[in-house]
Parts: C-alpha cells; sequence; structure tokens
C-alpha cells in the first residue's frame, strides 16, 4: 500500500528522501505540502471548534497565510527528519485530516504519533487507517522502534483509535499534556516494531474513534 524505498544509510540522513503514500476506499494519504494550504485550512476551520475541545494548536492557524507558513516549515522538517506529516485526502482532493509523527529522538529511534479527522468522517475507521500506514513508514523504511501516544484521560475517541492499532495502555503521565494552560494527566499508549504485525495491518473499517 505504501511506496517506499529501502534506506542506504542511517535513517536521519534518508529520511527526507523516501516516498510516502497510501490509498484505499476513496482516500488516499501523502505529505503535506504549501500547495496544500487553502485546502488544509479549509478542513481544520470546519474542525476547529472540535479539535480546540482537546488540543489548542488550530488557535496558531487562522488565516490561510498562517496555514502555509507552517506548511513550509513541515515541508522543511520531512526533509531534516524532524516531523513527518501527512495529509489525509478523499478522492475530490479534500483534506479531511491528518497524521503525524513528531519529537523523534533518532538516537533511541523513538517518536510520538498523532491523529485527527474532520467529525463528519469518524465512526469510519479513517485515523486508525491512515495512522496504520504511517506506522509502517515509521518502522519499515525510517527504522524507528516504538511510536508513543499521549492522549487525554477523557478523550475515550483517540483511546479507541490507539486501540484499535494494537497499541499497549502504559500507565498514566501526571500533569502531561497542556490544554488552556492547563497541565492534564493522560494515558500513554505505545507501538513498538517487535509487536505482532497484524495488529496493525488492515483496512478502512467501522469504529467509534477519531
Amino acid at each position: 500500500m505504501i511506496d517506499m524505498e529501502s534506506a542506504q544509510s542511517t535513517p536521519r540522513e534518508t529520511a527526507g528522501a523516501q516516498p510516502m503514500k497510501a490509498a484505499t476506499a476513496g482516500l488516499d494519504i501523502r505529505p503535506l505540502m504549501r500547495a496544500h494550504a487553502e485546502r488544509w485550512f479549509a478542513a481544520i476551520d470546519r474542525s476547529r471548534a472540535d479539535i480546540l475541545k482537546w488540543e489548542d494548536w488550530p488557535d496558531a492557524i487562522r488565516s490561510e497565510e498562517d496555514a502555509q507558513a507552517l506548511l513550509q516549515r513541515l515541508e522543511s522538517d520531512w526533509t531534516s527528519g524532524r516531523t513527518f506529516s501527512c495529509g489525509i485526502f478523499t478522492e475530490q482532493n479534500a483534506v479531511i485530516g491528518g497524521v503525524t509523527v513528531s519529537n523523534i529522538l533518532w538516537d533511541c529511534r523513538c517518536a510520538d504519533l498523532g491523529y485527527w479527522v474532520e467529525p463528519g468522517y469518524r465512526g469510519k475507521g479513517v485515523s486508525a487507517w491512515a495512522a496504520r500506514h504511517l506506522v509502517e513508514f515509521c518502522f519499515r523504511v525510517l527504522r524507528l522502534q516504538r511510536l508513543a501516544l499521549v492522549i487525554r484521560m477523557d478523550n475515550t475517541a483517540s483511546q479507541r483509535v490507539a486501540e484499535k492499532l494494537g497499541a499497549v495502555l502504559e500507565g498514566v503521565a501526571r500533569k502531561r499534556i497542556c490544554h488552556r494552560q492547563q497541565a492534564l494527566d493522560a494515558k500513554v499508549y505505545a507501538i513498538t516494531e517487535c509487536d505482532e504485525p497484524t495488529s496493525r495491518s488492515g483496512s478502512l473499517g467501522g469504529d467509534t474513534g477519531s
């Protein structure tokens, strides 16, 4: 499902050269670029009120210009191996969500995984499907060893997505997430390269997650 080239050197040195694309059932995921600014901003604006219940980041994207500036940084981050951020696209080329690997520590080959999707596309397994393919890319191409998912205690929809991915609940991190200037507890899930691959495979399927 993903177009991948084998790494020739260290993961960090080759990260920016790696292609990443997956498609199924009228959807595909691919790296976000400045050319996607209008569609990406529209998706964020449609989902703004919902995302802001859980995270603050949409506050920094109040215009298409803001979106273009951030996407320019994300393009650079992909090339340098700092962050890998993909959009979820429909057949009509509209953006309906995203999945990102960030906070990469190359020395220990671990990172954080996050995802979001527009409310109208929830309950269809979209987030889990997109995240599965980025997880596969991280383990098979970038050769990361661990991906962590840090999720608010009350965000049960995102927790269900993590469980659908086969992530293991490792515990509760106190005061781990900052939202609206409040430090909140979070559940910490993790997926490692040693986990059973079948728990990460599959196509779109119904669920109640984000």
